[in-house]
């Protein structure tokens, strides 16, 4: 937890690929730390820069490829 109320949270997954969680369980918005790669989910009226209370943001960081 940051700053009381948020969640940020990262799994490195299998291929390399990163997943990022960004949580704010608070009614007030909060300034989550950043998240790399692509968004693939964020709660509507939210922002990756602030996230308005009781939201989420997912995003996912491919893996480099492999091949050179």
């Amino acid at each position: 937890l940051t700053g009381g109320s948020g969640l940020a949270v990262d799994w490195m997954l299998p291929d390399g690929a990163r997943l990022g969680l960004r949580a704010n369980f608070s009614d007030l918005p909060w300034p989550p730390p950043p998240s790399t790669g692509e968004i693939i989910y964020v709660s509507d009226g939210a922002a990756p820069a602030m996230l308005s209370g009781w939201s989420a943001l997912w995003a996912l960081e491919y893996a480099e490829s492999r091949d050179g």
